[in-house]
């Protein structure tokens, strides 16, 4: 059952990033009639993440999740840990001025980099401080998008990166460090998070191009090829497990 719900789960996500790939090739910004696509692709995304995730890990990673909300929400409210700033109403229902789908994207970055620094064999404390680093070069590539063309929050007073200031990613960082602090502790092995991880940061790094963003596009080009060299073995490990799927799915299909 979980499996199929993968399985179905991961097909509707593809559909929607080579949508979205789509879209943005031909605009820049998202229409008027695309309002629901935002936060179906984090949702669809974060769920692909928690059941690719062992039962108490995916707990763990839902509480971090909405530990991360909570941040939000007093950011929001006080101009606290990242800056002064408000959401649009791009990402769907909020609460508390806060969009719910904020979760999920918290659940993918977190879910992805926790794999990769439980693949690093890092101690506690040294895998949760190049975690947090990993996050907020992350959010250096997605934050001049969401608060820019595809206006998902406006910052109040700009900054000196793409009008976005210095507090947000130390906030970042520091609301990342404690996170990761508290996941680390337990190793993650989720395949499945890491390809979602990925998928996203490629994603963003594409409609960075297409809006001329060029340093948060070169930037999410580096991350992308620093997990390729980082975790090549693991990389080819998965194109292997698919191309021996797709084989057995024809083996089958033949046999019909």
């Amino acid at each position: 059952m979980r499996s199929r719900a993968l399985t179905a789960l991961m097909l509707f996500y593809i559909v929607l990033w080579i949508g979205g790939i789509a879209t943005y090739s031909l605009s820049t910004a998202p229409s008027a009639g695309d309002g629901w696509t935002a936060a179906a692709f984090l949702w669809v995304a974060a769920l692909i993440s928690l059941l690719s995730s062992e039962g108490s890990k995916a707990m763990y990673l839902g509480v971090a999740s909405v530990a991360a909300f909570a941040a939000e929400v007093v950011g929001v409210t006080t101009g606290l840990v990242f800056g002064s700033y408000q959401y649009t109403g791009a990402l769907g229902f909020a609460l508390f001025n806060v969009p719910i789908a904020i979760t999920a994207a918290w659940i993918i970055l977190l879910a992805y980099v926790w794999h990769s620094i439980s693949q690093l064999k890092l101690g506690v404390f040294g895998g949760a401080i190049v975690g947090a680093a990993w996050m907020t070069a992350i959010d250096l590539v997605i934050d001049p998008l969401a608060a820019g063309p595809l206006s998902y929050w406006h910052w109040q007073g700009g900054g000196w990166y793409y009008g976005i200031p210095l507090s947000n990613f130390a906030g970042w960082f520091g609301i990342s460090f404690v996170l990761l602090l508290f996941l680390h502790r337990r190793p993650l092995q989720s395949a499945g998070s890491k390809r979602i991880g990925l998928s996203v940061i490629t994603f963003f790094t594409f409609v960075a191009a297409v809006n001329g963003l060029w340093m948060p596009a070169l930037i999410g080009a580096a991350l992308a090829m620093f997990d390729l060299r980082l975790f090549g073995a693991e990389w080819r490990q998965t194109a292997a497990n698919a191309r021996s799927l797709v084989s057995q799915l024809q083996g089958e299909g033949g046999k019909a």
